[in-house]
């Protein structure tokens, strides 16, 4: 039998030398091997597919011609019975006759053994390999090696776990240091080897650790470590702990190594959350208002009733009857479904089965807050942060987690990284990391661990009914994260690809259509919005064509829009009208008009109070761009002075950093330089 060695160094064993040689010279017919020997799921290939992806800009007849002459190659030096067909469309290489590494390494990790795929895996797949003319080919490599790279760390990190529970920190030191190697950005795996590290009392081996990386980043990506990092090194750096402090059932959120760690709350009067932001700013309409509109996002309550998170939607914890656990899936079913009021019954039911079921308890408080029950949901979602002190290790930090993003606790992301590190697996522990990192600025160490949930969730491919599967979310916050690190051309990559392993998902033509749009394509945005509204069944909305339009400068069709919208449709159809006037009246100079837009929305408030902030940001920016500096200084003064209202103490600084900074900029325009310095002081205070 011949081995195909793809990994780390790329060989041929089995075969005569001079032949291997002779092979590997031909980077199209390794390719082609390549592909064909890991990457169908039954074995087989269509051959107009191997045409489209290897030779894309030869026509039909000769791209076939090259296709007999490469698999006729590779019979000659490999054996007559290399391929099999099956009928006259499909190919595929008889695994008889050749093995591959790859696909051995893939099948081990599937099968749950993980030193075994390690042991196999010798590095990167086809490093530096490249092929010209074959982007298709390009895309899969490149996506092979993320999905292999994220498999392999994870599968090294779930083996450090299981070792350092077995006690042999040695071997969990090791297999950290693999988890690193395979992922040397990756700040979770990093972590993890310098908290083992200090377990071990090798703390000046993670403080070297520690300064490779940071060296690694600055010059690879021009970037630094994220605070959690910085933070963990620090605490490396101090006195040597008198004992392990590291996160235990007691002490939810304890930070490794920390002297006096802090835990989360274990009683009623511990827990005094503000009302959760059940609604925010759709993502096109924050990036179309400008960036003014992004930084309010946690003061404000937005057009839109999409919760904007919910718990964990997969792995429902053990540990709980099986009725129980029954109710509260059909629970979330009903929730995808937007029937929120079968799903509070649900959950409801589930509780009444089991009072214990934590995440049941939280997912019941985030209902109340979706229907406006404010007062009610804190008071349930505290009762599921105490409850979940006495759950399993994973639901415990299920809920916490989730509970800390909800109320942007600044122990949440510790808590997401505690729960991705011991449970690796867990689709929605990585999500949570990165809705962590992105919370605390950490925009490129987002990336990870979403492309990780995209390449591990089997949901993605198998059940395209899945109504909001983990890698469908991971997609959804990819494409937001490259767009908002100016990567245009990687979001729009993304996006494709979201919309090629799901074809039938609106949303990911949505994603599509914008990131098109943002790019001034936009017949082509034009007709992925439409494939969007073909999908859902129903006419476009012309609200959201406004954002293609108002790129193109078609004002005309925008006020035409506008006007139908506000005339016939809901209160929530005239409020998105309304902002896309402004948007487009702003976009023409019209600025005066603009600002009586504000005044028209502030009317809506009567009948909708939650369009508010909405109507106060509009407003003060307006006021702005009318040069009326005083009076958008004061507006946003007046949003930095109500922040503490029902806001816990974090959320309550960001959004009096982010409303003095915009003061700030209306008293620079002023040239009010003696109220600038005071404001500074309370900017860099309240930014701390």
């Amino acid at each position: 039998m011949v081995e195909l060695r793809l990994l780390g160094t790329v060989g041929l064993v089995g075969v005569d030398d001079a032949v291997a040689n002779a092979l590997l010279r031909r980077p199209q017919r390794v390719a082609l091997l390549a592909y064909l020997a890991t990457a169908t799921r039954d074995g087989y290939e269509r051959r107009d597919r191997l045409l489209a992806m290897f030779w894309p800009e030869q026509d039909d007849e000769r791209a076939r011609h090259c296709l007999r002459q490469a698999l006729h190659g590779l019979r000659n030096s490999l054996g007559r019975s290399l391929f099999i067909n099956r009928g006259e469309h499909e190919v595929a290489v008889d695994p008889t006759v050749l093995r591959c590494d790859l696909a051995e390494v893939e099948r081990l990790l599937a099968s749950g053994d993980a030193a075994g795929a390690l042991r196999r895996h010798r590095g990167e797949l086809l490093p530096g390999f490249f092929i010209s003319g074959a982007p298709d080919f390009e895309r899969w490599l490149e996506t092979t090696r993320d999905r292999l790279r994220t498999s392999c760390t994870a599968a090294a990190l779930q083996l450090a776990a299981e070792t350092e529970i077995r006690g042999d920190m040695a071997a969990a030191v090791a297999w950290a240091r693999r988890a690193q190697s395979l992922s040397p950005t990756d700040e979770v795996a990093l972590r993890r080897l310098l908290e083992l590290l200090g377990r071990a009392g090798d703390r000046s081996g993670a403080l070297n650790v520690h300064r490779q990386f940071v060296r690694r980043l600055a010059l690879d990506l021009d970037v630094e470590p994220a605070a959690a990092t910085q933070a963990l090194a620090s605490q490396l750096r101090g006195p040597a702990p008198k004992s392990d402090v590291g996160l235990t059932s007691a002490d939810a959120t304890a930070v490794p190594f920390a002297a006096e760690p802090v835990p989360f709350p274990t009683q009623a009067t511990d827990i005094a959350p503000p009302p959760p932001r059940h609604r925010r700013f759709t993502r096109a309409s924050v990036i179309s208002a400008a960036l003014v509109l992004a930084t309010v996002t946690l003061a404000v309550t937005a057009v839109r009733a999409r919760p904007s998170a919910a718990p964990a939607a997969s792995d429902t914890p053990s540990g709980h009857p099986a009725v129980a656990r029954r109710l509260y899936e059909e629970g979330r079913g009903a929730w995808m479904d937007q029937d929120n009021a079968a799903a509070e019954r649900l959950m409801r039911a589930a509780l009444a089965e089991d009072s214990t079921f934590a995440l049941a308890m939280l997912h019941l408080g985030h209902l109340m807050g979706i229907q406006g029950r404010h007062v009610e949901a804190q008071r349930v979602q505290a009762r599921a942060a105490r409850l979940a002190l006495t759950q399993t290790d994973h639901e415990r930090l299920r809920v916490l987690a989730w509970y800390a993003e909800n109320y942007s606790d600044p122990r949440f992301l510790a808590l997401a990284d505690t729960l991705a590190i011991r449970y690796p697996d867990d689709l929605e522990g990585q999500l949570l990391v990165a809705h962590a990192r992105r919370q605390s600025g950490d925009l490129l160490g987002a990336i990870e661990p979403l492309r990780r949930v995209i390449a591990l969730d089997t949901l993605l491919e198998r059940d395209a009914a899945a109504p909001d599967c983990p890698g469908c979310r991971a997609y959804r916050d990819l494409v937001d994260v490259l767009e908002n690190t100016d990567s245009l051309a990687a979001a729009e990559q993304a996006a494709r690809a979201w919309t090629t392993r799901r074809p039938r998902e609106g949303v990911a033509w949505e994603a599509l259509s914008y990131e098109l749009a943002i790019q001034d394509r936009y017949t082509e945005a034009l007709a992925a919005r439409q494939r969007a509204s073909d999908l859902r069944g129903s006419a476009a909305d012309p609200i959201a064509v406004v954002e293609i339009l108002l790129r193109a400068g078609d004002f005309r069709t925008i006020e035409h829009i506008v006007g139908v919208s506000i005339a016939n449709g809901s209160l929530e159809q005239a409020s998105n009208a309304r902002f896309s006037q402004w948007q487009s009246l702003r976009e023409q100079g019209r600025m005066r008009e603009a600002l009586g837009v504000t005044r028209a929305m502030y009317t809506m408030t009567r009948r909708e109070p939650g369009l508010g902030g909405l109507a106060t940001v509009m407003r003060a920016q307006s006021l702005y761009e009318t040069g009326d500096f005083v009076g958008s200084a004061g507006v946003w003064a007046s949003v930095a002075d109500g922040a503490a209202n029902g806001n816990t103490p974090a959320s309550a600084a960001r959004i009096r950093t982010m409303a003095l900074s915009h003061s700030a900029d209306a008293l620079a325009a002023l040239h009010d330089t003696l109220a600038l310095v005071r404001l500074a002081d309370s900017v860099r205070a309240e930014g701390a």
